[in-house]
């Protein structure tokens, strides 16, 4: 296992209990490099917690029950998964990651940087990445206005909490986008750590062609390689 908490135990909910509509089929069963999308998410989690819970659609809880110590089907919302999940950790938890299951590129680099945080004493800890593209926004009537991209930022997972933060976040009855936004609603005080541009969300077929790319070059650099060479 990799270095984890040096303050209690680390447990990381692993969440793909949504429909992948967009996707158009399964993406968690996606291949990359003979493993599924989610088998690389897991891998990861594994390495970096104590111990692993995961939310997946209830149809699949006898297909992946043997892949994580705790399998607990998922809700009708993003939120509600979150919460089936968080709800199973016991309460010798210390602090818990919320992980995206179709984010498999999340290095145990930035695993290490949000544990670091909450061993620290922040309540919730979301990584972070500068946003690239230009900023416009339309209003009703068509018009297209600049924004400044200056104090704007991407938010990733895994998102880090305190237990009893995380628990607050899990029994709330709000429906935010992530659970930062929900932690915000609740007035706990975030704060960050660097992202990875490489930590991609996989949510149309496209980004999986960019992940398995990805997923090379960073095998790649890891063995100390030269991509590209």
């Amino acid at each position: 296992m990799a270095q984890t908490s040096t303050r209690g135990e680390v447990w990381t909910v692993v969440v793909a209990g949504g429909s992948s509509i967009r996707f158009g089929s399964p993406k968690m069963l996606e291949l990359i490099e003979g493993k599924s999308v989610l088998e690389i998410s897991m891998e990861q989690a594994r390495n970096n917690s104590h111990r692993v819970v995961l939310v997946v659609p209830g149809n699949l809880l006898a297909t992946f029950d043997s892949m994580a110590d705790i399998v607990v089907s998922g809700g009708p919302s993003r939120s509600a998964s979150v919460s089936n999940g968080v709800m199973a950790v016991p309460q010798s938890a210390r602090s818990i990651l919320i992980h995206d299951g179709a984010r498999p590129l999340a290095s145990s680099l930035l695993y290490r940087r949000v544990i670091a945080k909450i061993d620290d004493g922040a309540l919730a800890v979301v990584p972070v990445v500068p946003i690239t593209d230009s900023l416009k926004s339309i209003d009703d009537f068509g018009h297209v206005k600049s924004i400044s991209r200056s104090g704007f930022f991407g938010a990733q997972t895994p998102q880090g909490f305190d237990f009893n933060s995380a628990r607050a976040i899990a029994q709330a009855t709000l429906d935010q986008t992530d659970d930062i936004s929900t932690a915000q609603a609740l007035g706990l005080e975030v704060s960050y750590v660097e992202g990875e541009t490489t930590n991609i969300k996989i949510t149309v077929p496209s980004d999986l062609v960019v992940a398995r790319a990805l997923y090379d070059y960073l095998r790649l650099k890891e063995s100390g390689a030269q991509p590209g060479s």
